[in-house]
């Protein structure tokens, strides 16, 4: 599936649903059956905002679910929330096509997945946008420690003013267990 085509297929968001949460994330264990799957991943994303939003030093789900996240992905930022806006289109500008594309249209819910296995800044960001600073750091980690860059999106989430910020003690846990940005701000 090219841009275009994954633009029209999932990220024209319809009126109901304009708002969408994505996680990019460093691959440290591509055998992960989660990420073969778009499905799966938004399954993962979704706990993983849940855990972030409630998350405490000293708590062993600061990653989110330490099953999946500790042992695949190393996280660097919590989820994001955007409005009327969507990463692919950015990372694709950014990264050139991924290796892997997962894209689910049926259902409530879209999700898509995106892994770029051998990660490289084909462009440098222009502007310096909260996602475009964000991808190029994580690109500089996998870079440097070879390692691949996911990206999971799912629409459907709630967008309201108390979901923007993460709280102190959250943002604290994150910074534990070691997640370079610890803000949501949207896009």
């Amino acid at each position: 599936m090219n841009l275009k085509d994954l633009d029209e297929k999932f990220f024209h968001l319809e009126d109901w649903c304009r708002s969408l949460a994505y996680w990019i994330f460093a691959i440290k264990d591509m055998t992960a059956p989660e990420l073969r799957s778009s499905k799966e991943m938004a399954l993962k994303l979704s706990a993983q905002y849940d855990a972030e939003g409630q998350a405490s030093v000293g708590d062993d789900d600061a990653w989110g679910h330490p099953d999946f996240a500790l042992s695949a992905i190393k996280c660097v930022a919590p989820v994001q929330l955007a409005f009327d806006w969507s990463p692919m289109p950015a990372a694709y500008a950014l990264l050139g096509p991924p290796d892997f594309l997962d894209v689910r249209t049926e259902g409530t819910f879209p999700s898509a997945l995106a892994v770029w296995k051998t990660p490289t800044l084909i462009k440098k960001p222009k502007m310096h946008g909260h996602f475009s600073v964000r991808l190029q750091s994580l690109t500089e980690i996998c870079i440097s420690h070879d390692l691949p860059i996911g990206l999971s999106a799912c629409r459907g989430f709630a967008f309201d003013d108390e979901d923007k910020f993460l709280s102190d003690v959250a943002q604290q846990a994150l910074s534990v267990a070691g997640f370079k940005f610890l803000d949501r701000s949207p896009v």
